[in-house]
């Protein structure tokens, strides 16, 4: 990826994300779009103050798209709206902490939305994990207020609900079955109600980043098969504690990461076999997360936890160092 590339490929990344931002907000209502809005503005006065404090030039940065990629998808692992501070507080880590600390664009070893997005999760769960409901009959104004602080939902609690992974985690805590909990309202015809609509939405981007050959195809589906295997495996062992694996897989934001987080050029190794376990490695560990751990969407923490691998394995599999890695992609 040359540096006169890297416009191109982050407009393409842009325009196979639309379809999707278009369905999420149909569902989601203009939460979705204020998210992205917010999250764009807070991006770019967090780059242009680090930025000037560097002396570095400004608009060079600001056109190669990167940041607005990284704010949008950002934006559209949240929930709508989200209070606007909390997506300032998220854009500085992701901006500031993970992408200029280490050098700017090129330098950074983590993805820096899903630091943004795992600094969220980590300080404040409750609000990450519901989500408006989707007949929450919010007008523009309303919702404008909401993010802005100015009123509080009167009855938030019937505007919001769990998403269908939450729905499970807490359902088989309190010792239902599976089956049972995939006939509850909350589900639709496959997963979550409308959130196949929306994975498919993302699924159908993703072929087109491949189609325009903007990413590599083995990230994508190293991660979806280390995923989807894991899965297959432990629901035929008991189908009763085990999410059927179509309903795992629409259900969250697997599919995003797949196509649109994961494959980040500077943060995931540069050899196809390298490619592949990364991959595979990401789409495993968010199944145990998910499965085992706390938190019922494990992307962010598996992608950066393989970001911080991403060094071995190219030493290991293309017999680079990091260092020369960038230093590559710099000068290229």
């Amino acid at each position: 990826m040359t540096k006169d590339m890297t416009p191109q490929i982050m407009r393409q990344v842009i325009y196979a994300m639309i379809p999707g931002i278009i369905i999420m907000t149909y569902f989601f209502g203009i939460g979705v779009l204020t998210n992205i809005l917010l999250s764009m503005l807070a991006a770019f006065l967090w780059e242009i103050s680090i930025l000037k404090i560097r002396k570095k030039q400004i608009i060079p940065v600001i056109n190669n798209y990167s940041t607005q990629v990284t704010a949008i998808i950002f934006a559209l692992t949240i929930p709508p709206l989200t209070p606007w501070w909390m997506i300032v507080l998220a854009m500085f880590f992701a901006i500031i902490i993970a992408k200029h600390i280490y050098g700017g664009m090129g330098f950074n070893i983590f993805n820096p939305a899903m630091v943004g997005f795992a600094i969220l999760m980590i300080s404040y769960p409750s609000h990450m994990t519901h989500w408006l409901s989707f007949d929450n009959n919010l007008n523009i104004m309303e919702s404008l207020k909401i993010v802005a602080g100015i009123v509080n939902p009167q009855n938030w609690d019937a505007l919001s609900s769990a998403t269908p992974l939450s729905h499970i985690k807490t359902a088989i805590s309190m010792g239902q079955n599976m089956p049972e909990i995939i006939k509850s309202e909350i589900f639709g015809e496959v997963a979550g109600l409308g959130w196949e609509i929306i994975g498919g939405t993302f699924f159908v981007g993703g072929l087109y980043l491949l189609y325009k050959k903007t990413i590599n195809w083995l990230i994508p589906f190293s991660l979806l098969a280390g995923f989807l295997l894991l899965n297959v495996i432990f629901y035929f062992i008991d189908n009763n504690i085990y999410t059927n694996p179509l309903v795992n897989l629409l259900s969250g934001s697997v599919i995003i990461a797949a196509f649109y987080i994961a494959t980040d050029p500077v943060a995931s190794p540069v050899s196809s076999r390298g490619k592949i376990l990364y991959g595979f490695m990401i789409g495993s560990l968010i199944f145990i997360i998910r499965t085992f751990g706390a938190y019922p969407d494990g992307v962010a923490f598996a992608v950066l936890l393989m970001n911080m691998t991403t060094p071995t394995i190219d030493y290991y599999f293309k017999n680079i160092s990091f260092g020369n890695k960038i230093k590559n992609i710099k000068n290229e």
